[in-house]
């Protein structure tokens, strides 16, 4: 056939019909499938068979590789979802360590202005001696 100018993908589609044929170029969607089936159609049953072989191996072949990857996959889930807990408790014992180091740190720090005062020292002093505000001093005396 030669195809006019103008033609559409309806008319590639009726050739067909009418003739059992493709046309010589086509855009027509489907008709690509048409003339893969066609082709195995117009195969001997040998080669037809060999070839049917060939693709339910290419099948299975695909379906093994997507089993494989997705066991790989979820196996990568879950052991970032393992590491990455095991990062969180490793940062939450550091966090936690660097609080309650800090917590030490002032209740030392509070408790000696405490003793301060209570061997007779008055706030003034206390405040220049512990490079601290009056207030703050004032503040720490006031929990006692």
């Amino acid at each position: 056939m030669v195809q006019q100018m103008g033609s559409t993908t309806l008319d590639e589609w009726i050739y067909y019909l009418k003739t059992s044929e493709l046309p010589e170029v086509y855009h027509a969607q489907g008709l690509d499938e048409v003339e893969k089936q066609l082709n195995l159609d117009q195969m001997d049953p040998e080669t037809k068979s060999k070839y049917m072989e060939m693709l339910q191996g290419l099948n299975v072949s695909e379906d093994v590789l997507t089993s494989y990857w997705k066991e790989g996959l979820a196996e990568g889930e879950q052991r970032g979802f393992e590491r990455g807990i095991e990062e969180g408790i490793e940062k939450g014992i550091e966090k936690g360590k660097s609080v309650g180091f800090e917590e030490g740190e002032r209740r030392a720090f509070e408790s000696t202005v405490v003793r301060m005062f209570k061997s007779g020292l008055d706030i003034d002093r206390i405040a220049q001696i512990q490079e601290i505000s009056r207030a703050d001093v004032e503040s720490i005396l006031s929990k006692i």
